[in-house]
C-alpha cells in the first residue's frame, strides 16, 4: 500500500513539473528574447511587442532602416583626452517595395552611448540624441575619448549602441511600429608612428555624373611618414574611381601636416543611396625605412548636386513660306559653371527647316545666363499652328559627356503678304492714260533691301513703265511707287484688274519673290467735246486765212 502511495505521489509530482516547464516555455516565447531586437507580428489591434497599428496612407511597403556605424579617424594618441568621430549612415533596407520608402526606412528618436568596457580607454561622452536618421547624408556624432599614457599600442574595441523606432511595414493603410536596441562596436587604434585621419572629404561628382572627391589627410601620429601615397576604395555599387587611378603620391608627411588628395569619381544614374562609403588608406615608409600601410579609414561622402539648365523666353517668329528665327536665353542653374556647352535644337517637324542646329555656348557660371537664336526657314506647304522642339544641352562632366534635354512649343503663324498695297486714286480714261501711284507698306518683322516691283496688265488695260525700285524698307515703313497705265478707246467702263509682284533680299541676302497681288483700275469716260467752241476755233481759223490772204494780195497790188 505505501509502496503504490509512494508511486502515485511520484507520478503527480511529474506531472505537476511538466506542467511548470509547459507554462515556463510558453512565457518565454511571448516575452521574447531580453536585450535582443523587440519582435513585431502585426494583428488587428496591435503589434506584440510595438506600438499599437496606425491607420496611415500609400501603398504596401516593408523594410527598416540599415544604420552603418563608420569610425572616420580610427587612431588616437597616447596620454590624453582625443574625440573621435562616428558617422551613422542610414542605408536603408526595403522588403516590399522597389524604391526607398521614407515611411518605413527613417529611424525615429535614435539615440547613441558608447563604451570601452574592459579596455584602458574612457568615453567621457554620455547618451547622445541624434534624433530622426533617414537616408542621405551621414549624421556625424563626435565623442570624447581619455586614452592613457600608459596604453599599449593596439586596436581596443568600443561598443556603440543605437535606440530608436521605426515603421517597418504598412499595409491596406494600416503601419506596424517597432522599437530597436542594438549595439556595434568600432575599432579605436593606439599605435606609435605615424597616424591618420581623413580631415575634410567632399565630392563634386553628381548622381549621373563625374567629377572630383577631395581628401585631406592629416598625420596625427608622432614620426614622419615618408614616401607616402593614398589609396582609395569605395565599396559597394553605383561609385567608381577612375582617371589617374585610385592611388595618389604625396610625399613626406610630417607630423601635424596635411595632404589633399583627389580622386576623379563617376557615380551612377541609379545611386540612390544619398551617400557612398569612401575607404582611404596610407601606404609609407617608417623611419626603419620599413614599409608600413596604415588601418583605412571611412568616410562617408554625399554626391554633388545634379547639374541643372533652365530655358526661359522661349518663341519664334515663324511664318509660313518665310524665314525666321527661334530664340530664347538658357540659364546654369548650377550647382557648377560649365565650359564649352552646345546647345542643340530639333523641331519634331519636316517643315521646319533650321540650317544650323549647333549653338556653341559661352562658359556659364552658376546663376549665369545667355540668348540664343536659331534661324529657321518654314516650307510654304506647312500649316500654320504649334510646333514642338526639343532642345539638349551637351557638356563635359569630368572625362563623361553628358546631356539635359527640353521640349517648347513654338507657334508658326499663317502666311501674310510682303508688302501692304494702297492705291486710292488708280482711274484711266477710255482712250487715254494716266500715272498712278502706289503705296507699298513692309510687313514683314525685318528690313527688306533691293526691292523691284513689276506691274503686269491685260487688254484693254497697257502698262508703258512697269517697273518700280525701292532701294529699303524698314519693318512697317511705307513709300510711293509709280507706274503709267493707259487704256484703249473701245474699253468697257469698268474696274479691270492689274497685278503686282516684288523681288527683294531679306535680312540674311536670300533673294526671294512675293506672290501675286492683283489690284483694280477704274475705266472711266473720256469728256465729249464742246461744239460751240470747234464753231467759234473754225471761224475764226477761216478769217485769219482771209486776212493773210487779203494782207498778201494789197502789196503784190
Amino acid at each position: 500500500m505505501g509502496g503504490q502511495m509512494t508511486r502515485t505521489s511520484a507520478g503527480v509530482a511529474l506531472v505537476l513539473a511538466i506542467g511548470c516547464l509547459t507554462l515556463a516555455l510558453g512565457v518565454g516565447v511571448v516575452a521574447g528574447t531580453p536585450g535582443g531586437p523587440s519582435e513585431s507580428v502585426e494583428t488587428p489591434g496591435e503589434a506584440v511587442g510595438s506600438a499599437p497599428v496606425q491607420q496611415t496612407s500609400g501603398g504596401s511597403v516593408s523594410g527598416s532602416p540599415n544604420i552603418t556605424v563608420l569610425l572616420s579617424g580610427p587612431t588616437v594618441t597616447r596620454g590624453g583626452e582625443s574625440t573621435v568621430t562616428l558617422d551613422l549612415l542610414n542605408s536603408g533596407e526595403m522588403d516590399n517595395g522597389a524604391e526607398l520608402d521614407p515611411r518605413v526606412t527613417t529611424a525615429r528618436g535614435l539615440t547613441l552611448s558608447a563604451n570601452s568596457t574592459d579596455t584602458p580607454l574612457r568615453v567621457k561622452t554620455g547618451e547622445v540624441a541624434v534624433g530622426d536618421l533617414g537616408t542621405g547624408a551621414p549624421r556625424s556624432v563626435p565623442l570624447d575619448v581619455v586614452v592613457p599614457e600608459d596604453i599599449e599600442a593596439g586596436d581596443y574595441k568600443m561598443n556603440v549602441t543605437l535606440d530608436y523606432q521605426h515603421t517597418e511595414s504598412i499595409r491596406a493603410g494600416r503601419s506596424a511600429e517597432t522599437s530597436v536596441n542594438r549595439t556595434t562596436n568600432v575599432t579605436l587604434t593606439v599605435e606609435e608612428g605615424a597616424q591618420f585621419e581623413v580631415r575634410i572629404a567632399t565630392t563634386d561628382a553628381p548622381v549621373g555624373g563625374q567629377g572630383r572627391t577631395s581628401l585631406l589627410v592629416a598625420n596625427v601620429g608622432e614620426e614622419t611618414a615618408r614616401e607616402a601615397s593614398v589609396s582609395a576604395a569605395v565599396p559597394g555599387d553605383g561609385v567608381q574611381l577612375g582617371g589617374s587611378g585610385s592611388e595618389v603620391f604625396v610625399g613626406d608627411i610630417a607630423p601635424g601636416e596635411s595632404r589633399t588628395v583627389r580622386f576623379e569619381t563617376t557615380v551612377a544614374e541609379d545611386f540612390n543611396n544619398g551617400a557612398f562609403v569612401f575607404e582611404t588608406t596610407v601606404n609609407f615608409r617608417d623611419l626603419t625605412g620599413e614599409q608600413q600601410q596604415s588601418r583605412p579609414v571611412r568616410t562617408g561622402i554625399t554626391p554633388a548636386e545634379q547639374q541643372q539648365f533652365s530655358l526661359e523666353n522661349v518663341g519664334g517668329t515663324l511664318e509660313v513660306g518665310y524665314s525666321g528665327s527661334i530664340s530664347g536665353e538658357l540659364v546654369n542653374e548650377g550647382p557648377r559653371s560649365v565650359d564649352e556647352a552646345v546647345l542643340v535644337i530639333e523641331p519634331n517637324s519636316d517643315r521646319i527647316d533650321v540650317g544650323e542646329r549647333r549653338y556653341a555656348l559661352p562658359n556659364l557660371d552658376a546663376g549665369e545666363r545667355t540668348e540664343f537664336q536659331f534661324n529657321a526657314d518654314i516650307s510654304g506647304q506647312a500649316d500654320p499652328g504649334p510646333r514642338q522642339v526639343r532642345f539638349t544641352i551637351e557638356y563635359e562632366s569630368g572625362d563623361q559627356s553628358v546631356t539635359d534635354d527640353s521640349t517648347r512649343r513654338i507657334e508658326v503663324a499663317p502666311k501674310q503678304p510682303e508688302f501692304d498695297i494702297a492705291a486710292p486714286d488708280t482711274t484711266v480714261q477710255a482712250g487715254g492714260e494716266q500715272r498712278v501711284s502706289f503705296e507699298i507698306t513692309n510687313q514683314r518683322p525685318e528690313p527688306l533691301t533691293s526691292i523691284n516691283a513689276a506691274l503686269f496688265a491685260e487688254s484693254p488695260l497697257a502698262v508703258s513703265d512697269d517697273e518700280a525700285f525701292v532701294d529699303r524698307l524698314e519693318p512697317g515703313e511705307s513709300t510711293q511707287i509709280q507706274f503709267t497705265i493707259s487704256a484703249s478707246g473701245d474699253a468697257t467702263l469698268e474696274s479691270h484688274p492689274v497685278e503686282i509682284d516684288f523681288q527683294y533680299d531679306d535680312s540674311r541676302g536670300n533673294e526671294r519673290i512675293s506672290d501675286v497681288q492683283q489690284l483694280p483700275v477704274q475705266v472711266t469716260e473720256a469728256p465729249e467735246e464742246d461744239s460751240s467752241m470747234m464753231t467759234i476755233l473754225l471761224i475764226g481759223g477761216v478769217a485769219a486765212i482771209l486776212i493773210v490772204g487779203g494782207v498778201v494780195y494789197y502789196r503784190r497790188q
